[in-house]
């Protein structure tokens, strides 16, 4: 995750040239827009993060919302059984594996979604989108592994960690 302030990011960009705004306008012309992406919903984005991960975003949709519609809330979640939730993200692979994250992540919502923590199954990356959604953090921005490369490569940004740069 990128651990620097935006204004920091913008200069650094700029004074190395980089097309920011191409960039920009490039993603709102053919950028994906998965249902997730626009959810002001912590959880429901959680949820979303942990379904993403070894996993494109096209297959994740069906998945994503089948836990949503019927797990809305944490709560919702820790009363499931786990054949139930595997039963929905089992075609993505991976399907026990993403049935404990899920429900670690939501037996430990309350306590760990607003701390300094990384939530149960996220990492940095995902707890960073997390709580952005919540309007947390609002200086920091996730950055993942592909735009990291792409700051690494054009502004010499090192990148830390599996997928970041400081």
């Amino acid at each position: 995750m990128f651990s620097g302030d935006i204004n920091r990011v913008r200069r650094r960009m700029s004074k190395h040239g980089f097309p920011l705004e191409t960039l920009l306008g490039w993603g709102e012309k053919n950028g994906r827009r998965p249902p997730w992406r626009g959810s002001t919903d912590p959880f429901s984005v959680a949820l979303a993060e942990v379904l993403l991960q070894k996993t494109k975003a096209e297959a994740v949709e069906g998945a994503w919302r089948g836990i949503v519609s019927l797990f809305p809330t944490p709560a919702s979640l820790c009363r499931a059984s786990d054949g139930q939730v595997h039963q929905i993200v089992r075609h993505l692979g991976l399907g026990r594996q993403r049935t404990t994250r899920l429900k670690a992540m939501a037996r430990d919502w309350e306590t760990l979604w607003h701390s300094e923590t990384s939530l149960p199954g996220l990492g940095p990356y995902g707890t960073a989108v997390v709580r952005l959604t919540a309007g947390l953090d609002e200086a920091f921005v996730p950055i993942d592994g592909n735009i990291a490369r792409i700051f690494s490569r054009y502004c010499g940004f090192k990148v830390s960690g599996s997928a970041g740069a400081r």
